[in-house]
């Protein structure tokens, strides 16, 4: 008996002990500012089940809880909790927390490195919850057809021009574009994501195309060149050479571009393309690169038909390329992307061909 009442007693005083240690390892959150401290400590941890749990929240389906990752979350600041006010019949509170980046890590907006901000709760059912736990972030668009946090890649490649979806993050800050890319490079900021009345718009990013970028783009350009030349003879030719206003200036007289016969067309110098980081709106008006021609090329036009006075006429003329009407985006994977917009002087274009801005002068 008296064995059987030591192991009891034993067995008591095991339970006691763990209870002990499971106290001091989860500390009780009795109070508003103990929750909020629980929340940012799992968020710091990189442990998201635990903060949704500590903040009683649930993750989102869909793209809104894309960034809900530890991956997303940054390391380069600490939250330190301060006062709490309530407010009522002591069910509802606010926290005050101040947001600090790590030393050495670079302003999140000019002058800024520390931020004095505050976290809403209400008890409910004996419990404390954040009201907004998660902030709402709403990216502008850009030319790049991703979102970059802290190394986290989300493909935006369906959003609309407002940006698409907004993403819920925890509180903290963030790193956006960090990476640099291969073709374009977004300049890189950072930004404080808390839970507020609404969503936090983050303005867009300036993208810069790299030399690999450019090369990429001058190879599209030579591409549609060289299909040019081969199909804009060819009747029902998906391509053709547009000099604005339909005429081909003779030195002696003037003929119309649907009267002439081509014979040829001969390439004799691709244009030099760059992006140089004009923006334009495509037909959806989510935002695209304009191509640049910085230095026109040339081909040779060999035709006969009729002029304006009905007289046969054989001549060739030399056309410098002027415009392209060719935009730029890069995709989830950081591949270039083109789409083709009817130049401003091949408005003569018939609809579902493709045109490049010539001027012509006569050989």
């Amino acid at each position: 008996m008296n064995r059987r009442r030591m192991l009891w007693a034993a067995g008591s005083a095991v339970a006691v002990v763990a209870g002990i240690v499971v106290y001091a390892v989860w500390p009780r959150a009795d109070g508003p500012a103990d929750v909020v401290r629980n929340y940012l400590a799992a968020i710091r941890a990189k442990d998201v089940d635990r903060a949704l749990s500590v903040a009683g929240a649930t993750r989102p389906d869909g793209a809104a809880g894309v960034l809900l990752t530890p991956a997303a979350i940054g390391d380069d600041w600490r939250a330190d909790v301060g006062g709490t006010d309530r407010f009522g019949d002591d069910a509802t509170a606010e926290v005050d927390v101040n947001l600090t980046a790590a030393p050495g890590v670079p302003d999140v907006w000019p002058g800024g490195d520390r931020w004095a901000l505050r976290l809403a709760l209400t008890e409910r059912d004996g419990r404390w919850r954040i009201d907004q736990p998660l902030a709402e972030l709403h990216f502008m668009t850009v030319p790049v057809r991703y979102l970059e946090v802290n190394g986290v890649r989300v493909d935006r490649s369906g959003a609309d021009k407002d940006g698409g979806p907004s993403y819920l993050a925890f509180p903290g800050m963030y790193t956006l574009y960090r990476d640099p890319g291969d073709l374009a490079t977004v300049a890189p900021s950072r930004i404080v994501a808390w839970p507020g009345s609404g969503p936090t718009r983050v303005p867009a990013a300036t993208v810069t195309v790299t030399g690999r970028g450019t090369a990429a783009f001058q190879q599209t350009v030579n591409a549609m060149v060289d299909h040019c030349v081969a199909v804009a003879a060819q009747p029902g030719g998906d391509c053709r050479f547009s000099n604005g206003d339909g005429l081909y200036r003779l030195r002696d007289s003037v003929a119309d571009i649907h009267d002439v016969k081509t014979a040829a067309w001969t390439l004799r110098r691709y244009p030099v393309v760059n992006l140089p980081g004009t923006l334009v709106a495509a037909p959806d008006e989510t935002p695209l690169l304009a191509g640049q021609v910085a230095v026109p090329g040339e081909v040779e036009l060999t035709a006969s038909g009729p002029d304006l006075d009905s007289r046969a006429v054989t001549f060739t003329q030399t056309c410098l390329i002027t415009d392209l009407g060719l935009r730029a985006a890069f995709a989830f994977d950081g591949t270039l992307t083109t789409s083709w917009s009817r130049p401003v002087r091949a408005q003569d274009t018939p609809p579902g061909r493709q045109s490049i801005a010539v001027t012509c002068t006569a050989v």
